[in-house]
């Protein structure tokens, strides 16, 4: 695993605090540290390529090997939804970077997806897929027929509406005022932060539902 990961020239690439030439040694340690080493460079990797929301040149070109990661069943399940949860946030990068980074690090989440997908059999990980489908838009289209069929699959709750937002924010960049409505009911914080029914408030109402799921795999 991780073969090729010194074969990109990351001194010559840039995140949030300058040089990328610490990635390498970073995603080593999600998979050989203590857990302590790992949660720390869990932190260090969202602090550098996805700082604040913004994306960066590294960001793109540490997206192949965060992915070999969260396939790979032999990392701890604790530590994978970590790494997809990082991509969720990559794929999502905001408009306050630099245009090309956004737009070239969704298309690299983007072109995982087709090794992201089976993990949408676990339950668990399922939902990770689904926050980083959503993120990615229009581009995460390969996901969408998976998405419809776990959204069928499942009673009315949390886990419905995650697969139910995800795949209207790759459809039509936006959530029903329907499912708007039942992550307020859901969650006070979006309710009080809620503006409008924007993909933005979409995006936010998924990070919510989706968020909250997953935090009993995080710890």
């Amino acid at each position: 695993m991780l073969e090729h990961l010194e074969e990109v020239p990351w001194h010559e690439l840039h995140h949030a605090y300058g040089a990328a030439d610490n990635v390498p040694s970073l995603i080593r340690k999600l998979t050989t540290g203590s857990d302590t080493d790992r949660q720390r460079a869990v932190d260090d990797l969202f602090g550098s390529l996805a700082h604040q929301g913004t994306v960066y040149e590294a960001s793109a070109a540490a997206v192949p090997f965060l992915v070999e990661i969260g396939v790979d069943q032999r990392t701890h399940l604790r530590w994978r939804v970590w790494v997809l949860v990082l991509l969720s946030a990559l794929a999502s990068g905001n408009e306050f970077g630099d245009g090309g980074n956004r737009l070239a690090t969704r298309a690299a989440v983007a072109r995982e997806l087709g090794k992201l997908l089976p993990l949408a059999d676990q339950r668990g990980l399922d939902v990770a897929i689904a926050w980083i489908a959503g993120n990615c838009g229009p581009d995460g289209s390969p996901a969408s027929l998976r998405l419809s069929e776990l959204e069928q699959s499942e009673p009315a709750g949390s886990r419905r509406l995650a697969f139910a937002i995800a795949r209207k924010l790759i459809e039509t960049g936006r959530a029903t005022a329907a499912e708007l409505d039942e992550v307020a009911r859901l969650s006070e914080d979006f309710a009080d932060a809620r503006e409008g029914i924007e993909p933005s408030d979409s995006q936010r109402a998924l990070e919510e539902v989706v968020a909250a799921y997953l935090s009993r795999y995080l710890k």
